[in-house]
């Protein structure tokens, strides 16, 4: 939140979100090992245990899974360690996204699977981007929504003309307990609906 209060913004700069649709069902064994191993190595630690926590991790995965109707399935999200290793198959797809397109994003912000973003060019452009990020990671795609004035992203509102964000309960409108440090405006503080 405290990025989205200090970035000043243009009329026509855009605000998106992007959902990585299915992406525990997407990771593949492989990969995530693969990945963990590249963290590894780009953060070396002569103490860590790198190959038997790579076998710990192996036996996890390759022993977590069910069969339902002839079909078998990975069960990640139960897993300690399954957000930690989504966040690291996801790191290429951050770095393209921030640093390999011919437009950037002012802000781009991931928790887990959702962003949060500014786009300084048009719908069209943003579109094209989608499409270009779709192609990083094979069986990851991304869905984006995109909106010029309020978008919701997770349990909030980012309001671009303030450049604030109050928290909202999913399908409603405001929750009446917004916190008014999120809002850079002190006027608009104003008209944030107390608790009765």
């Amino acid at each position: 939140m405290s990025k989205i209060r200090h970035t000043q913004n243009q009329p026509e700069w855009l605000l998106f979100t992007i959902d990585v649709k299915s992406l525990y069902t997407n990771m593949t064994l492989v990969c995530i090992l693969l990945t963990v191993q590249q963290a590894f190595h780009e953060n070396p630690n002569p103490f860590r245990p790198n190959d038997a926590i790579l076998k710990l991790l192996s036996l996890t995965l390759y022993n977590n899974d069910f069969e339902f109707d002839g079909q078998f399935f990975l069960v990640m999200w139960g897993r300690k360690y399954a957000p930690s290793t989504a966040n690291l198959h996801l790191k290429e797809l951050d770095h393209v996204a921030m640093y390999r397109y011919h437009i950037h994003p002012l802000l781009y912000s991931r928790f887990l699977d959702d962003i949060f973003g500014i786009w300084p060019g048009t719908h069209s452009q943003l579109l094209t981007f989608q499409k270009f990020l779709n192609t990083i990671i094979p069986g990851i795609k991304l869905t984006i929504t995109v909106r010029h004035q309020i978008i919701e992203f997770l349990d909030t509102q980012v309001y671009k003309h303030l450049m604030a964000v109050a928290v909202c309960t999913p399908g409603s409108s405001l929750n009446p307990l917004t916190h008014t440090k999120y809002f850079t405006d002190p006027p608009s503080i104003l008209t944030i609906p107390s608790n009765p």
